[in-house]
């Protein structure tokens, strides 16, 4: 991994943060710009996004993790705390399921778990709108599902750089990358009540795709885990409420 994969900053508990399909390790500055005085915060970009390289072949969440195995590796002994966000929050559990013993703790963001017939039709049907006719039409869409109303009117410019990120996805790596979001799911639902470390698990009160429910059902089968609903947030809250964001993740590091 070269060095221009990654960014780390500030100092204490290493927090490695893994970012969502389409987007890149920018994501996070927001929230590690509140946490860097206390811990230490490392971002990267997955595979087939921002400056990691292409996908070369189908994927999968283990292809994923391989890259975040090899940054992990690189600050051991110290075991980090992993914070995943949507596609990142996949990446994170799968990781955990299989090494165990190299991370201290887990906070899952926005993740989906165990969509049900209706939610699973929806998101294939965007996969297949991605694969038929490009980026440009769900971008807009996404934007209105990420972000309240008032976030949309009041801050443009944020808005243009994550449109921006979007666009400048390579579309071969995004549908590739797409695919493992629409299916992984399916293959980590059995195995989550193997995850043992301490966990905390974060989503939007108004996130339509990873929804309060299946926070709180993902948390009924990790032991010991709890559940921290943002109210009036959707999808984009670590962009939108960077301090709010931070806050919870401040107090799931008190606790352990």
């Amino acid at each position: 991994m070269c060095l221009t994969e990654f960014n780390t900053v500030g100092t204490g508990q290493l927090i490695i943060f893994v970012h969502g399909v389409g987007l890149d390790r920018s994501m996070w500055c927001p929230v590690v710009n509140e946490l860097k005085q206390k811990f230490t915060c490392v971002t990267f970009d997955l595979l087939g996004h921002g400056q990691a390289p292409d996908i070369e072949e189908t994927t999968s969440l283990k292809k994923f993790t391989e890259r975040l195995l090899n940054l992990i590796e690189k600050f051991q002994p110290v075991k980090p705390i992993l914070v995943g966000f949507s596609l990142g929050a996949m990446v994170v559990k799968r990781f955990v399921i299989d090494n165990p013993n190299l991370v201290k703790g887990l906070i899952i963001t926005h993740s989906v778990f165990n969509r049900n017939n209706e939610q699973r039709k929806a998101i294939e049907k965007r996969l297949d709108s991605v694969q038929n006719n490009g980026l440009n039409g769900i971008i807009e869409p996404a934007i209105q599902r990420w972000f309240t109303g008032s976030f949309i009117d009041s801050r443009p410019p944020i808005l243009a750089r994550v449109r921006q990120t979007l666009l400048e996805n390579n579309l071969s790596n995004y549908q590739k990358a797409y695919e493992v979001f629409v299916f992984g799911d399916r293959e980590l639902v059995p195995s989550v009540d193997t995850i043992e470390c301490p966990c905390f698990i974060i989503t939007g009160e108004n996130d339509v795709n990873s929804t309060p429910s299946m926070a709180y059902a993902l948390s009924r089968r990790i032991k010991g885990s709890e559940v921290k609903i943002l109210r009036g947030l959707a999808h984009g809250a670590p962009i939108e409420a960077p301090k709010k964001f931070a806050q919870v993740i401040r107090e799931a590091m008190t606790q352990w």
